[in-house]
């Protein structure tokens, strides 16, 4: 075991203070860094709860935990039936290409704001800026090939990129009171790039009320896609 140790023994009986310091400090550095491999290498699990983002069919808190938001489906269309302007008796149909984003949203009991919804509420991203662990999107089911890249720190994001697109205006539901009597159930309409699909590319519904309106101020982020374990 001393012949083990005995070019140490050396070093450290030979060289200046400062040298011996900055053994030390290499030492300690190597140790610091060793420690995130080893909890990745035992399969330590991910905390969900602390990221960035939901997905389909995850109960979302929503500003401050006075809402819950929950997507229960994202399809794609190429037709819609809208309600173009307000207090109109007859419905648009629009032709394209379209994500449907059907969603259930409630306040909660203690909850004492008040909202009425608007096109602005609602917003369809791409990957930039929210961020998804490798894990939970290869937890996620029906997708057939997604279209995602993994960075360096094991997140992944879609390689397509496409400009935030708001929320078609339709007045079967913009006006809408939220209220703690009775879930709000509608389904959002949003046009998408003729080339991209909801099914194979990472989208994100952004969800915010209260834009710019000081602490209150809390988008929540849901992926557009399943997981076998959805989070309650």
């Amino acid at each position: 075991m001393k012949k083990i140790f005995a070019p140490i023994d050396w070093f450290l009986n030979h060289v200046s203070k400062p040298l011996q310091i900055f053994f030390y400090a290499l030492i300690i550095l190597g140790l610091v860094a060793a420690i995130p491999l080893a909890i990745k290498s035992c399969g330590a699990k991910i905390n969900y709860e602390e990221m960035d983002a939901y997905f389909i069919n995850e109960n979302a808190p929503l500003h401050s935990d006075h809402y819950n938001i929950k997507v229960i489906e994202a399809t794609m269309k190429d037709s819609i039936s809208i309600m173009a302007t307000k207090d109109s008796d007859t419905l648009t149909i629009l032709d394209g290409n379209f994500v449907a984003v059907k969603i259930c949203i409630t306040q909660n009991d203690h909850s004492e704001k008040e909202h009425k919804l608007d096109a602005n509420d609602f917003k369809l991203k791409d990957h930039t800026g929210t961020i998804i662990p490798l894990s939970m999107i290869m937890d996620a089911i029906d997708v057939t090939a997604p279209d995602f890249r993994v960075d360096s720190g094991d997140s992944v994001d879609s390689k397509a990129s496409f400009d935030t697109a708001t929320a078609i205006k339709d007045y079967t539901w913009i006006g809408k009171e939220i209220t703690k009597e009775q879930e709000t159930i509608l389904t959002i309409y949003f046009k998408a790039p003729d080339d991209l699909n909801v099914h194979n590319t990472i989208m994100i519904l952004e969800v915010d009320f209260f834009t710019g309106v000081g602490e209150t101020r809390s988008a929540t982020d849901i992926v557009l896609f399943s997981r076998k374990h959805p989070i309650s």
